[in-house]
């Protein structure tokens, strides 16, 4: 803080969070240079125009002492929900130790997610179980950090924090083991089985399909097949034999081509179409 000995500040300190009581510091700052130019307390609320040092402007603010509500013409607290240096300036005028709590929104105090929350249609928003864990974290780190660094710089000190954290895990172990032994004793704790194990994890067996293997489709039969052409490659004596093969599928193709023509030739010596359809018609 700014202002060790300040009472606002000490009380907004432990309520506000860290970014917004840096903005209120910021306005805290400036109330100093703040100055009331005039003020009327015949009737209520009281009015005082308040000015600032190099500033140009006045602002107006209304205080009333019965209800401690107050208000300026700036609209500060309207617009970001945190008093304005003018406020805070007529309350250190009518000596006010602390901001009343209508003035301190619960949004944001570190406290804002305790209690019941509602959304945009008035619904309750149910409260997160890990939150607490998360908060509850975040306070033991801080602590045991700043405990850290007191200890660091004496051996003294340093053995006694890590014997008292020692017996300090000791009790934790204890406690735990007695609660498990308490709830073992309601019967709290269910027994995990197989069938509770695969409702969990959501698988559903069904009897029957254990060994059947999934079909497979043309596309992945055909890459297999060229997969395996290309990785295996042909030896010598293969190549030989495929040589050989070819060799003989040659000249059986060409015995056979020179086997058709001489049928062909010998069909025609013997027999013609040609000269049949020019032979004249026989009456008889």
């Amino acid at each position: 803080m700014r202002y060790q000995h300040s009472p606002i500040l000490m009380q907004l300190a432990q309520v506000y969070t860290h970014k917004i009581f840096d903005m209120f510091n910021d306005e805290f700052s400036l109330f100093l240079a703040a100055s009331k130019k005039t003020e009327n307390l015949s009737q209520l609320p009281f009015e005082y125009v308040i000015t600032m040092f190099k500033v140009e402007g006045e602002w107006t603010v209304l205080f009333d002492p019965i209800t401690f509500s107050i208000s300026c013409t700036c609209k500060k607290f309207e617009t970001f929900r945190i008093l304005c240096c003018h406020a805070l300036k007529v309350i250190e005028a009518n000596d006010v130790k602390l901001i009343p709590n209508q003035y301190i929104l619960k949004r944001w105090t570190r406290d804002a997610r305790d209690g019941v929350i509602f959304d945009i249609r008035g619904n309750e928003v149910v409260d997160d179980p890990k939150l607490f864990s998360t908060h509850r974290y975040k306070r033991l780190c801080s602590t045991m950090i700043r405990l850290a660094a007191d200890v660091s710089t004496s051996e003294y000190l340093h053995k006694l924090v890590e014997k008292g954290l020692h017996d300090l895990c000791k009790l934790v172990m204890e406690a735990r083991l007695r609660e498990r032994e308490n709830a073992d004793d309601e019967g709290d704790v269910p027994t995990v089985t197989k069938e509770y194990e695969t409702q969990a994890k959501g698988f559903k067996i069904k009897p029957g399909l254990q060994n059947r293997r999934r079909l497979k489709s043309c596309v992945e039969l055909i890459s297999k097949k060229k997969s395996k052409a290309t990785s295996v490659k042909p030896t010598p004596r293969q190549r030989s034999k495929d040589k050989d093969s070819l060799s003989q599928m040659e000249s059986g193709t060409s015995t056979l081509a020179q086997s058709a023509c001489e049928l062909s030739q010998t069909s025609e010596d013997n027999f013609s179409f040609t000269r049949l359809l020019m032979e004249p018609l026989n009456d008889g």
